[in-house]
């Protein structure tokens, strides 16, 4: 019988468990308040990098009355789950990708800055063991 490792990902020649790309996006203009093409960026996000969904992005405008009014969404994906929430005043966005398998964390900011037109944009990658 051959055991398959969970860990599938080398990072500094040592396998790990997880990626997980942090991203914070500021001043991302009007697009941002627009629950669809937050929906079709994620679906359109989800090939780029390689990953398989797991079902329709679960997506949701919330507080739209108060200072913390904005978008979630929700993708499953086959190794984990990417999450975006936005908030309408700033029109600041925040992305998270964490998948057990590798994926490229530089094309994933390139297509939010092409997507958003962000004034900033400031991301980190945590390796989880």
């Amino acid at each position: 019988m051959i055991e398959m490792s969970y860990k599938l990902i080398k990072h500094h020649g040592k396998m790990i468990y997880g990626k997980h790309l942090l991203l914070t996006a500021n001043g991302c203009g009007d697009m941002i308040l627009n629950i669809e093409a937050i929906v079709s960026f994620v679906k359109e996000l989800v090939k780029k990098i390689g990953m398989k969904p797991f079902g329709e992005p679960i997506a949701h405008k919330i507080d739209t009355h108060t200072p913390f009014g904005g978008i979630t969404v929700v993708q499953i994906i086959r190794t984990s789950t990417i999450t975006i929430h936005t908030y309408d005043e700033p029109q600041d966005f925040y992305l998270d990708v964490f998948s057990c398998m590798d994926f490229d964390e530089t094309e994933v900011v390139r297509y939010v800055v092409s997507f958003f037109n962000p004034e900033n944009i400031n991301h980190e990658v945590v390796y989880r063991n």
